[in-house]
């Protein structure tokens, strides 16, 4: 294996621009459930949000679902647009599982399922995406110069 993990060359790599959001609420786009779950019934919040005086754990929530605590449901599809509310209090093993979980047959986004390879983000790959960012070979390799 090579450093940075991979064992041949890549043929592509799609970055989301934007950070992964919920669907619904400020955007237009239809809230469908993947197969995965959410696999917390409580979440570690900090004193400001939770209008403490300490740290607590909390029922655990979300924007789309609201407190969930005892019944998990499936975890939404992600959208990346701009202006969306973040999925948040979500654990590392919920995002990876959702990671996976676009990658399955009747997926939202089209991908197909033999071709692709949605995963979480590697630290080499990110340094390769900040760093060919500020190259002068960048419109060479992004589909769209924004």
């Amino acid at each position: 294996m090579q450093i940075g993990g991979w064992d041949s060359e890549l043929t592509g790599i799609y970055v989301a621009k934007f950070e992964a959001g919920f669907p619904e609420g400020n955007n237009d786009t239809l809230s469908v459930k993947s197969s995965q779950s959410y696999t917390q019934t409580d979440a570690w919040v900090n004193a400001i949000e939770a209008g403490t005086t300490n740290n607590t754990s909390q029922p655990a929530r979300n924007w789309l679902d609201g407190i969930y605590g005892g019944s998990l449901p499936k975890i939404s599809y992600p959208v990346f647009q701009p202006l969306t509310y973040s999925m948040n209090y979500i654990n590392t093993s919920d995002a990876y599982n959702i990671c996976k979980a676009m990658n399955e047959s009747g997926n939202i986004y089209g991908f197909a399922t033999s071709s692709s390879d949605i995963h979480l983000m590697k630290s080499s790959e990110w340094g390769m995406v900040s760093y060919l960012s500020y190259s002068k070979y960048r419109n060479k390799w992004t589909r769209n110069s924004y």
